[in-house]
């Protein structure tokens, strides 16, 4: 790969050049590019991606980035291209099956979104994250035996990480187990601080805290646009989706199935 070229290309500069001297590696540009997915600097996650599919179309971890990138740019028609073309040039790459069922559970194609969740938890079966999707899935749909069930398990798997713990704590709420609601807001307390802004809005709604909530989730959709998917329908804000700032965050939605 041609550093230089590569520089230009991406606009690098400082430390950022220091970085994209590894890149002759593709493992390592693929980290670079969910870094940026990270720091939401989508406009570099996209060159990196769409770099490393230029220079070989059979990059399905590429393909997976890129859809990523184009899910939290809103434009989901690309997002879903790109994750189905991830998933048919590499059928193995679990990442490209959960964010298949994030995707189509944003979308409320429910039914598709549980094999692809499915697909993901086989392939990855200690992998709490598609766990969690599929146990969201489950309580969307209205079914919290089996949600709560499967949210039991992803926190199993991973106890520090802290999106199923609120959904539980949700189900608690709802079923008025106040001890057990407690136990998983004691737990996720003293490490909200470290979570990213969304699961922060979670939390904060969990708690009552009307205006945080929404302090983060405007936030979050300021930097990220494809949140808005997620939100409308998100179990975690339904105490607040009627209020006229929720209601501003979410704008015109509009999709086309492709």
């Amino acid at each position: 790969m041609n550093l230089l070229a590569f520089e230009s290309l991406c606009n690098l500069g400082g430390n950022e050049l220091q970085e994209a001297a590894y890149l002759l590696e593709i493992e390592t540009a693929l980290t670079l590019g969910n870094r940026y997915i990270e720091q939401g600097q989508y406009t570099k996650a996209r060159k990196v991606f769409e770099h490393l599919i230029e220079q070989d179309q059979s990059q399905a971890k590429a393909l997976n980035g890129l859809g990523h990138v184009y899910f939290c740019l809103g434009t989901l028609n690309n997002a879903l291209k790109a994750f189905q073309q991830a998933i048919v040039l590499d059928p193995t790459l679990a990442l490209a099956h959960q964010n298949m069922g994030y995707l189509y559970s944003d979308l409320e194609s429910y039914g598709e979104a549980v094999p692809a969740f499915q697909n993901a938890i086989r392939l990855e079966p200690d992998n709490a994250r598609p766990h969690y999707g599929l146990g969201l899935v489950y309580l969307l749909l209205g079914d919290e035996a089996r949600a709560k069930d499967i949210l039991q398990l992803a926190s199993s798997l991973d106890p520090f990480y802290v999106g199923p713990r609120i959904s539980l704590a949700v189900i608690y709420r709802r079923q008025g187990k106040e001890t057990e609601y407690y136990e998983q807001v004691r737990f996720v307390r003293p490490l909200i601080d470290r979570q990213k802004n969304y699961t922060r809005a979670c939390f904060a709604a969990l708690c009552g805290n009307v205006d945080e909530a929404l302090n983060w989730l405007e936030e979050v959709v300021e930097q990220t646009p494809g949140y808005r998917w997620t939100i409308r329908h998100a179990i975690d804000f339904a105490a607040i989706r009627n209020h006229p700032r929720f209601l501003n965050l979410l704008g015109n939605l509009d999709f086309s199935r492709p």
